[in-house]
């Protein structure tokens, strides 16, 4: 049975789609390191990437040739600049070359990022053909988006979780994690966190959840905070900011920790306070569309 992590259902990365934007980033990072670890880096002279399927058909929408450029670029989903992302995609249009180890290579993204809208690959809908040039022929790999980001190459076997040895209290069904919490006399906050800890110590359980809960609490600032036209070229205003000056006028909402006490100390009715966390799961879904960072 395979063991899955909190930290395998809760990735940070780049909106708006996990499958179209932070699998082909993910593919791209792979690509680099495997030609990185094999023989003949410096005899590289190109590198393009075919896009099949439901990439090809919707990845403009999606972002999907961003992605392949911030990876190219050397960016982490994780780090990157968000607010940064259009103007370091467009210097590399302009720029139209990229480093690969020390050297610098042309890459066109208009020419060496193709949509293949009339090919599906067999292997799954969401398929990328990656390719590099070398002086002795070329170097192909075939991956898959399967989504959530995860990826796998062409052959693989389509088990998603890595190889990890069985926790102290395993579940495969709800019923499981029921049984568990019974016979420990716990809740199931309690039984996660044990099998967490078996894989890797308690601090750095607690250190990632923290970083996760801070990008959880920052799309929602941001989106909170940023107004002005979603991209799509629909001309979808953003709606949150709107909202939550509706809702608590007067707040400051470049400050999450001062927005969340605010609220609280106001006392609202229910009502209201559905409406504010309405309004946060609307910002955080206008930073998904907008290439922000999310979980």
């Amino acid at each position: 049975m395979p063991t899955v992590s909190v930290f395998d259902m809760f990735k940070i990365g780049v909106g708006p789609s996990s499958s179209h934007t932070l699998g082909p980033w993910r593919i791209v990072q792979r690509f680099l390191r495997e030609l990185a670890e094999a023989p003949g880096l410096d005899s590289i002279r190109h590198l393009s990437f075919d896009l099949m399927g439901s990439l090809a058909l919707t990845g403009r929408g999606h972002a999907t040739d961003k992605a392949l450029c911030l990876a190219l670029l050397g960016q982490q989903p994780e780090t990157v600049d968000v607010a940064a992302i259009d103007a370091m995609v467009r210097q590399l249009a302009a720029d139209r070359t990229i480093m690969l180890g020390d050297r610098s290579i042309a890459f066109d993204p208009a020419v060496d990022i193709r949509f293949l809208r009339n090919e599906r690959h067999p292997g799954h809908a969401n398929a990328i053909r990656a390719r590099a040039q070398t002086s002795d022929g070329v170097i192909e790999r075939v991956y898959y988006s399967v989504g959530g980001g995860f990826i796998v190459a062409e052959g693989e076997p389509d088990d998603l979780a890595p190889d990890r040895p069985m926790p102290p209290h395993p579940v495969r069904f709800g019923q499981d994690l029921l049984q568990h919490c019974i016979a420990n006399d716990c809740p199931v906050s309690e039984i996660v966190l044990a099998n967490e800890c078996f894989w890797q110590p308690e601090s750095d359980v607690r250190a990632q959840l923290l970083h996760i809960w801070h990008c959880m609490r920052e799309s929602i600032k941001r989106g909170c905070r940023i107004e002005g036209v979603l991209p799509g070229g629909l001309d979808v205003k953003r709606r949150a900011p709107g909202f939550l000056r509706d809702i608590v006028p007067e707040i400051e909402r470049d400050d999450i920790e001062y927005l969340t006490r605010t609220i609280r100390a106001a006392g609202l009715p229910f009502e209201q306070l559905v409406r504010v966390i309405s309004c946060f799961a609307i910002a955080v879904n206008e930073e998904n569309a907008a290439m922000g960072r999310v979980v």
